[in-house]
């Protein structure tokens, strides 16, 4: 999740008054290249598109090697806009993966603190490239994060990379050594402040120690180092692993008002070497790169029971929360297990709340499935958060469940929770949604422009069409209360038990050095995919809905039946641009309807006017000259 604190309300938490909160129109659920090997780590809605990063293993060239991946949706529709591929031009084998995107809103002013000199070792600037400068005032560009294998060293060295709307490079940056030591780096989080700033949180762990923890790296809009630190905590406590996990950046109210630096804050897992066990801890750092304080919150149940934990998103509450228009607390999701570590039976998910000056414990709720005494154990996990649509003290929070003993199968879920008191407003799971545990779900809060207040997110789908035993991104959009369209895409109501917990924070140092970075080169491959729009489902038994699945020349009619006078929705993909003949026939071979239209390549969606037919069965046929795809469907009252 992330969520700037500012008075200015940005583009994607502008909220509407939704009058009808029983709307189920303009939902959707849409799978990436079914049959494929791709996967979504986190996607941010912009401009009435929803844009998500992720993986991919299905086009070349050097196929089987992963590269990363960005896929547009179309808000309003789910039909997919466009793909593009990203891999190392000198060596397309070697595998690049994304782990976060954050779309930007930089304004190309000065950064508010100008570059800075690291601590113990000294930061250089690398120039920027050519064609890195950004439009004035803009919101057409995108950060993204990952790393990339380092085959001379066997290490992983982490990568920044700034994206234009239309998917062109704009810069990137890669890291070679560290300090002089050679460590493995992995970049976990990016960040956009208001002046166009780039701050990528990444995970380090010195191979001589074997311990792991944080370093945070600030670029400014064009790719200029302005600082770069470790957080680490060797020196300064008994040995232990701070692994980060997920970001948020905050404004510092220095001056209270939309021009204050913009700080960053952390979340994560620490952990003791060979000990199994976790807590999850939160880390405030200011603008220039120092650190404020660092916490763990080892929670502790209404009966004294301690449990192992791990944040894996975090956010700043909305300003209205408290009594001052200022932001008093930061607000993590995770995991909770009582017997180990990980998303094992018996995990629940949890909300914390902790201070934003300060870092105390404010107050924390676990949530999770109604216990079973069969084998095996539900499991619940918190992955994503954001801000809810409309009551201040409202957040939703999407992530994993599994209950089998009660029909739930690895799904992906979003509930709204109420962060002063934990009340639970509403919760749904989503059955089409089957991975691989952990993943990596996240969710955003749309307005009324996407055309209906709801959320969109971004999961991954672990082939539930039966095309054999590879993951599929997916991305969902819901309504308001978290449903998907009730009559075709599948979503039903998720049962869950809440508790209050405690927590002792425990405050820990930190030391801070820095490294080199450069830049390697990167080159787009556009890609038109073909998409799954869950619009054609089977119902079963069980009540798990499976997704029709159009091949390359097929079609498909929603909603099917068709009653009075509503409109159908005609669902294709066309392989190449160019113009289209559609023809629906009656039952005796009479052409009722004859039009041509001018497609782009890519999933399609045509509305059709459905009055002026009689009740009957009918077969809508669309050709190319070459190919035609054709599928019936029924007109009732």
């Amino acid at each position: 999740m992330k969520k700037l604190i500012t008075s200015q309300v940005l583009l994607i938490l502008l909220l509407s008054v939704i009058t009808n909160f029983g709307l189920h129109a303009q939902t959707f659920q849409n799978t990436y290249m079914p049959g494929g090997d791709d996967n979504y780590v986190a996607g941010v809605a912009v401009a009435n598109d929803y844009w998500v990063a992720g993986n991919t293993n299905s086009f070349g060239p050097a196929a089987g090697t992963e590269h990363i991946l960005l896929s547009r949706y179309n808000g309003a529709t789910g039909a997919n806009t466009w793909d593009r591929k990203y891999y190392d031009g000198a060596n397309p084998g070697t595998s690049y993966t994304a782990t976060d995107i954050q779309a930007g809103y930089g304004t190309l002013t000065p950064s508010i603190s100008g570059p800075l000199p690291c601590n113990l070792l000294a930061c250089p600037v690398f120039a920027p490239n050519v064609n890195s400068v950004a439009i004035p005032k803009s919101k057409n560009y995108f950060y993204v994060t990952g790393y990339y294998k380092d085959a001379a060293f066997g290490v992983r060295r982490p990568f920044m990379l700034k994206l234009g709307n239309n998917g062109n490079i704009l810069w990137v940056r890669t890291n070679i050594f560290a300090a002089g030591a050679i460590y493995d780096e992995v970049g976990v989080s990016a960040e956009s402040c208001p002046n166009g700033d780039m701050m990528m949180v990444s995970s380090v762990t010195n191979p001589a120690t074997g311990l792991t923890f944080p370093a945070i790296t600030r670029v400014d809009i064009n790719g200029v180092l302005l600082w770069r630190y470790f957080y680490n905590p060797v020196t300064f406590q008994p040995l232990c692993n701070f692994i980060p996990r997920q970001s948020c950046v905050y404004r510092e109210f220095v001056n209270g008002t939309p021009n204050d630096p913009i700080g960053i804050t952390i979340t994560g897992e620490k952990n003791t070497p060979g000990v199994i066990g976790s807590t999850h801890f939160v880390m405030r750092v200011k603008y220039d790169g120092l650190m404020m304080w660092k916490m763990d919150y080892p929670l502790i149940s209404s009966t004294g029971v301690g449990s192992n934990d791990q944040g894996w998103d975090i956010m700043v509450e909305d300003e209205a929360v408290g009594a001052a228009a200022t932001v008093d607390n930061f607000v993590i999701t995770g995991l909770s297990n009582a017997v180990g570590i990980g998303a094992t039976p018996g995990s629940l998910g949890f909300l914390s709340r902790v201070d934003v000056n300060t870092g105390a414990f404010v107050n924390a709720h676990r949530f999770g499935t109604p216990g079973s005494t069969l084998p095996p154990a539900p499991l619940t996990y918190g992955q994503g958060i954001y801000q809810a649509r409309m009551v201040p003290q409202n957040v939703v929070i999407t992530g994993g469940v599994d209950d089998p003993n009660n029909g739930i199968f690895s799904d992906t879920y979003l509930l709204e929770m109420d962060i002063t008191n934990g009340t639970l407003i509403n919760s749904h799971h989503y059955p089409l949604t089957t991975p691989n545990f952990p993943r990596t779900e996240s969710v955003v809060s749309v307005n009324s422009g996407y055309p209906t207040t709801g959320y969109f997110l971004s999961t991954n789908a672990f082939d539930p069409y039966g095309l054999g035993t590879l993951t599929d991104g997916h991305v969902i959009k819901t309504d308001g209360l978290g449903r998907v369209n009730a009559a075709t895409c599948h979503s039903d109501t998720l049962k869950l038990i809440m508790d209050t917990v405690k927590s002792n924070p425990i405050q820990f140092c930190t030391e801070q050095v820095c490294d080199n970075f450069i830049q390697h080169v990167l080159v787009m491959k556009k890609k038109v995919n073909p998409h799954t729009l869950c619009f054609s489902p089977t119902k079963l038994a069980d009540g798990v809905e499976e997704s029709l699945e159009l091949g390359e020349y097929e079609i498909g009619v929603f909603p099917n039946p068709v009653t009075n006078n509503a409109s159908i929705k005609l669902l294709f993909t066309s392989l190449e641009a160019g113009n289209y003949s559609i023809k629906i026939l009656d039952i005796n071979g009479r052409v009722v309807e004859n039009l041509s239209r001018y497609f782009e390549a890519g999933d399609q969606q045509l509305d059709m006017e459905t009055r002026q037919l009689t009740d009957g069965i009918y077969l809508i046929t669309i050709t190319d000259g070459v190919q035609t795809g054709s599928t019936k469907f029924i007109k009732m009252k």
